[in-house]
């Protein structure tokens, strides 16, 4: 399911930029250390404030009729959702977007 979100998130990020741009998936953990995140970055077109809201929406694409169908991110929504993670979406037009994933860290109870 995870490796559903990273190809998903990706695969946005790739059309985003199209034939040209920089793609950075970086880790790390949460200023408490309570979640392990991943953030995906481009440097694509970015979304504007207004479609934010949306981009989660089921079937909501910003591609060309026909090049999308407009699940992706709500599948990415869902799957994180279902493992009471988070996402935070950080995006400028003509800069790029950063969509930051954090699961929560499972803590050894045999120790």
């Amino acid at each position: 399911m995870l490796e559903q979100v990273i190809r998903n998130l990706e695969i946005n990020a790739v059309h985003a930029m199209g034939n040209q741009g920089i793609l950075k998936i970086k880790t790390g953990f949460s200023e408490n250390k309570s979640y392990i995140e991943f953030s995906i970055v481009d440097t694509g077109h970015g979304i504007s404030n207004d479609k934010r809201h949306q981009i989660f929406l089921p079937f909501y694409t910003t591609k060309e009729k026909g090049k999308g169908t407009g699940l992706g991110m709500y599948i990415v929504k869902q799957i994180v959702d279902q493992h009471n993670g988070y996402i935070i979406l950080e995006s400028k037009i003509g800069v790029g977007t950063n969509v930051t994933v954090g699961l929560a860290v499972i803590k050894d109870t045999d120790n």
